[in-house]
């Protein structure tokens, strides 16, 4: 009985794991750039699912190569040369699709945290600015709120 691991369908597995996560964030990005946040919300269950996918897909993967002793990236990809050199091409995607994923996340984090600051701004200027509300002058200058003086200049 053959108990090792079928290389080959672990990588491809993971691969496309990552991959279709990978699409997903940049959706992300698309509607966070794109001031589309009804669409975020389906997104969100979608990316979680993907996410969980990727990471159960790639733990199985760690796993298979911890078990011939193999902890990190240069090792996997030193052992996959000497064994298995047909599949180094499909680790270093599947490496490429990990790292862009993961950039993806931070800088849609970022995007998520720009947007609820400035959301917070918003909603403090006009809690705020009851008493000082912002409008218009008959010459067509603003006038009133906490930022008259900036928002005059702009």
């Amino acid at each position: 009985m053959n108990s090792l691991p079928d290389w080959s369908a672990q990588l491809g597995a993971a691969t496309d794991a990552y991959k279709h996560l990978v699409q997903l964030l940049q959706d992300e990005q698309h509607c966070l750039t794109h001031n589309q946040p009804d669409t975020l919300t389906g997104l969100l269950a979608e990316k979680q699912k993907a996410a969980l996918v990727a990471d159960t897909t790639g733990n199985a993967l760690n796993s298979a190569f911890a078990s011939l002793g193999l902890e990190n990236g240069p090792a996997i990809a030193e052992w996959l040369a000497a064994n298995r050199p047909g599949l180094l091409l499909s680790w270093q995607q599947l490496l490429e699709h990990v790292r862009q994923a993961s950039l993806l996340n931070q800088c849609n984090g970022k995007l998520i945290e720009s947007r609820r600051q400035a959301l917070d701004t918003l909603v403090y200027t006009l809690a705020a600015g009851q008493d000082d509300a912002l409008g218009y002058s008959q010459q067509g200058q603003l006038q009133g709120g906490v930022n008259r003086h900036i928002a005059d200049k702009a």
